[in-house]
């Protein structure tokens, strides 16, 4: 994962000075950072930034939002074969289709699928797998 900095050739420096001119990267109290220095055609300059604490930072979050998706699709799976929850072929896809749209960056890697009885009426089955 790399971060990108725009500005000026002269705020550049000010922004990371210590890894300016190096590309093995600086040590800090919040671990090792990488930056490389990279001049654009237009003139204008970047910084590109890796840090594997942020790495592991935004690794961390999107595994919680896995978590949370697949814990709210087995919530609805199991409620398919409990009295009074959710079992209306509609009403289920609706449901999916929210939490697609809540968990967006972790749903994307998923893949569900549904079983419908015979009368087209209720969901009898609810399947997902991570892609």
């Amino acid at each position: 994962m790399s971060f990108v900095f725009k500005a000026q050739q002269g705020c550049i420096a000010a922004l990371c000075n210590s890894c300016w001119n190096s590309e093995e990267g600086q040590q800090g109290k919040h671990g090792t950072v990488r930056a490389v220095r990279v001049k654009n055609e237009d003139g204008e300059v970047g910084l590109y930034c890796h840090s594997e604490q942020r790495e592991a930072k935004d690794r961390a979050i999107k595994e919680r939002f896995s978590k949370r998706f697949e814990q709210e699709l087995d919530y609805l799976a199991e409620g398919l074969t409990i009295p009074r929850r959710l079992k209306s072929a509609k009403k289920v896809c609706e449901k999916i289709g929210r939490l697609r749209q809540k968990y967006a960056r972790a749903s994307k890697h998923y893949a569900i699928t549904t079983e419908i009885d015979e009368k087209g009426e209720n969901i009898m089955a609810l399947h997902s797998n991570r892609a």
